[in-house]
């Protein structure tokens, strides 16, 4: 599978999140991703994660990927604290990541209930995060 593809997918079901409200959309978002990455599809991060570390043109697209996932996010961020800093909000969406690509590498998550429970841990650790609690 391309990273790129998957990528684009992933910021093809963030933008289809229907939530006015900016804490129903990080909550609604947190949510689709561990979703969709306990099941297994956002595990092709990690091998281009690992091959970023020998060569610069996974680095690239590593760094190309992410930046974008933290850009949506912070701005998410933003919206729920307005009284963060941009370096705040980027430094929540960096942590908001490092959750969610997390949870989708713990060998833990094998069957529907585990997922479901890891899903709504993810939720809840996002949506604290964001706040800067």
């Amino acid at each position: 599978m391309d990273v790129r593809a998957e990528f684009q997918d992933d910021l093809a079901t963030i933008a289809v999140v229907d939530a006015d409200d900016p804490s129903h959309r990080l909550i609604a978002t947190s949510r689709v991703l561990a979703e969709r990455w306990l099941s297994r599809t956002g595990r092709i991060y990690l091998p281009v994660a690992v091959l970023a570390l020998h060569d610069e043109r996974f680095d690239d697209v590593l760094r190309e990927i992410y930046e974008r996932f933290y850009a949506v996010i912070a701005e998410i961020v933003l919206a729920i604290d307005p009284t963060a800093t941009p370096d705040q909000a980027a430094s929540r969406a960096l942590m908001i990541t490092a959750v969610l690509d997390g949870a989708s590498l713990q060998p833990g998550n094998t069957d529907e209930h585990d997922r479901a429970e890891t899903t709504a841990a993810v939720v809840r650790l996002t949506d604290a995060i964001a706040r800067g609690l």
